[in-house]
């Protein structure tokens, strides 16, 4: 979970930059950890933007919201597990 802020300002400067080889690669790269902290919908959605870039003609539009919800879906667990580990 450490590497969360780290993880989502990537996806954040790749989403500005159009830059959707880095994008891809970030988030193949992340699919991992997703599973190691038991964060399967992460992990869903993941597969499921991975799986939308190798379509013959992607769908930018809704790979960038997918990345989007991917960005929030991590930041709001991240959050959550700092408020949990600080009321332990």
């Amino acid at each position: 979970m450490q590497s969360s802020p780290l993880f989502t300002e990537k996806l954040q400067t790749a989403l500005k930059d159009n830059n959707f080889e880095g994008l891809a690669s970030h988030i193949h790269g992340f699919k991992t950890k997703c599973t190691m902290m038991g964060m399967d919908d992460a992990k869903e959605l993941a597969v499921s933007i991975e799986h939308q870039f190798r379509k013959e003609t992607p769908n930018y539009i809704s790979i960038k919201a997918n990345t989007i919800k991917l960005i929030t879906f991590v930041e709001n667990a991240t959050a959550e597990l700092k408020l949990m580990n600080h009321h332990v």
